[in-house]
Formats: C-alpha cells, structure tokens, sequence
C-alpha cells in the first residue's frame, strides 16, 4: 500500500495565507522525508463562508520542487469548468515541471455558484466533461485534431507541448455514484474513491466498477486512489506525548462507518474501544468510537472540550448550538456557511474558535487543558443571552395581540 498526502488548502478570512503555505510546505518536507508516494490538492471557486483557497495549478507548481521523488495528482481539477485546450497545455506543464510524475485527476463538480459563474448549464454538465477528456487526450497525442462544439473549435490543430508521460499522464476520476463508477471505468485508468463513502458503499461501488470493466474488455487497475480523513486521530497521538491517560471520543456523523473508522484507528496503533461494545474500557485506551445514534448530548454533557468535524468538509458545517448550550469550547474548521451568524456570535462571546490546520488544533486543546473550566460561564451567558431574546420576542407578540 502507498501513502499520499491531501493537502486540503482551505484558510479562514483572516489566516495570513503566506504564513498558511509556509506550513503546508512543511507539512510537504515531512511527507517526502518519511517516503510517501503522493501529494494531492483539490479545486473550487467562490469559496463559500468563513474560507479562502488558493488556486490548485499554481499551489501545486510550488509543491512540486518541495516535493522530491512524490508524485503530484490533480486531486481534483474541476473539468469541465475550463477550456480544453487551457487544460491540456497547463496539464502538459505540470507534467513537464514535476519530471513526468503527474497524475491527472478530474471530477463534474457539484456547486451550482461554479456553473454560473463559468457559464455551464449544469444540464450539459456530464457531456461536456466526457466531451472535454476526450479532446484533451487527443490534444496531447494527435498530430491534427478538428472539432466543432458549442464551446471549442479546432480546425486541423497540433498542440507542441506534450505530456513528459507516454501516452499521457495517468487519469483518475472522481465518482460517488452508480452512473459515474461506470464512466470511471470506461474512462480513467482509475477510480478515485470518495473520502466519504462508507465501507459497505465502497464494496458496493467496487461490484459495480468491476463489472464496467469487465463489459469495457479492461482490467482491474494496479492500484485505486482512495482518501481517509484522520485529523482528529493524528491530534490525540501529538497531545498523548504530554498526557499519557488522554482519552479523544469519536462521534461519527454516520455511526455505520464505525467499524472502517476504527479499522483506520488501529493502523495507527490508536487502541479502540467501541460504544456498543458494553464492556468496560481497557486502560490504555485511545478512542472511545460512539457507534450509536443519540448519545451526543450525554458526551457534550460530560466533555467540555469539543471540534465540530463537520467543518472540515464544504457541505455547510454543524449546527454547535447545543454544544454551546452545554458549556463545552468548540473548536471548528473552516466550513460553517449555514451556520455563519451563529459562529460569529459563539467567536464574539468567546464560546467558539476556529482552526486551519493540526498544529493549532493541538495548541488550543492544550490551552484548554492548562486553564480551569469555564463550562458554567458559558452556560450562564447563553441563558442570559437566551431570556434577553425570548423577552423580546415576547414583547414584540404582545404589541402585535394588543
């Protein structure tokens, strides 16, 4: 098994994002010294909330001298949102700048702001990606290319700058559901897995990859890209180090990825206890992994330091309100668009913080830690806060009644 390292590049608003790169270069020089084979980054425009991102083709061009012998993939580029012709010389230069180690990972995209601001119809969106993967492969191994579309026409065409790889640079292609696993199949040299899907959709989506193929005359690819996030684990393993009987609890948002989850646990050499397990813990347990529905507000009353994992991925975020209400920090990434009032009352109260990265992750769990709980206080602001709203609100029904 190989080793890559996804380098999400989202930043808050506020985040000096010179200082942001310099430790993702870092984090890079880390990854390359202890042999990992891969680094990735991903793609989107008009970033949403709290967050800002810097573009993946030129982010990626100021890895690649930091990265040695890593291979650098697309991880992914958004397709069908550029010109083909724009793809295929930028994707050939990457290629030429990381000495033929590029993979070229591409993706349809799903945010409705992206396809406005491009002029896509989000209709057309499928055809015009298969369309535009064909024509790139073209451009980079024809001598004389002609097409006609509504977006791009070429008339008896030779593109000069030409992919270091032969044919081409490896394709992997994003897909999370059935009718995109079987264009994965039909056409990429891999299918990139989403870092989301649960272990039983997984083998389902295998079943169906495997027959694409197998219906395409293709066989199975030597190795198939996929992503696991594991920031709250690497967090416990940095605190652990100051304190050895240091307990992190896991709520998974979907509690039936509870045993792939604690599959990744172990590899790490974290020590696992699950939930549903009835037993009693083990000392020198790491994890506790809830894997049941409808425990969280009995950890939040009892944990007072929490992050809001939710916020990592660009869905929107996690309603913190009852968190808040039980007095715990919140931590949270950077991903919180339908909840962004919420979080900057909880930030102006000092109730709530946000984090860009692992390091300060650590450091504010340490420092809440080091201080005595203000658990109360927090709970006292809210019921202050909450009458004052309630008052008002009450007052206002009044007037309307009267």
């Amino acid at each position: 098994m190989k080793v890559g390292l996804f380098l999400t590049n989202q930043q808050f608003l506020d985040t000096d994002m010179i200082a942001a790169l310099d430790d993702q270069i870092a984090m890079v020089h880390h990854a390359r010294d202890f042999g990992w084979d891969t680094l990735l980054s991903g793609q989107h425009y008009l970033n949403e909330g709290n967050n800002q991102q810097l573009q993946l083709v030129p982010f990626l061009a100021r890895l690649i001298p930091e990265a040695g012998d890593m291979n650098i993939a697309l991880g992914i580029l958004l397709l069908n949102l550029h010109n083909p012709v724009y793809t295929a010389e930028t994707v050939a230069s990457l290629d030429i700048i990381s000495r033929g180690k590029l993979i070229f990972g591409v993706g349809l995209g799903y945010r409705d702001v992206e396809f406005d601001a491009f002029a896509v119809p989000k209709g057309k969106r499928v055809a015009r990606f298969e369309e535009y993967l064909e024509l790139v492969q073209k451009l980079w191994t024809e001598d004389s290319v002609t097409h006609s579309s509504e977006t791009c026409t070429l008339n008896n065409i030779r593109m000069n700058v030409r992919p270091v790889q032969k044919p081409r640079p490896p394709i992997w292609l994003a897909a999370n559901n059935d009718k995109a696993i079987k264009r994965a199949a039909r056409m990429s040299d891999a299918w990139f897995v989403n870092p989301h899907s649960q272990l039983e959709t997984i083998r389902r989506h295998m079943h169906i990859y495997n027959t694409e193929l197998k219906a395409c005359g293709k066989t199975a690819p030597r190795e198939l890209p996929i992503m696991k996030e594991i920031f709250c684990a690497k967090v416990h393993l940095e605190l652990k180090r100051k304190y050895k009987n240091l307990l992190t609890i896991i709520i998974p948002r979907h509690v039936e990825r509870a045993k792939s989850i604690k599959e990744d646990l172990n590899k790490l050499d974290l020590k696992v206890h699950l939930h549903n397990s009835q037993k009693i813990i083990d000392k020198g347990t790491d994890i506790y992994l809830v894997d049941t529905y409808g425990e969280t507000k009995s950890f939040y009353n009892n944990c007072k330091n929490i992050f809001l994992g939710g916020s990592l991925v660009n869905h929107g975020g996690q309603n913190p309100l009852e968190a808040a209400r039980f007095g715990c920090n919140i931590l949270h990434g950077p991903n919180v668009s339908n909840f962004t009032e919420i979080f900057q009352f909880l930030k102006l109260k000092k109730i709530s913080m946000k984090i860009s990265n692992q390091k300060q992750f650590v450091t504010m769990i340490d420092k809440y830690f080091k201080k005595r709980s203000n658990s109360k206080l927090i709970q006292k602001k809210l019921n202050f806060i909450g009458k004052k709203i309630l008052d008002s609100t009450y007052r206002e029904i009044n007037t309307f009644i009267k």
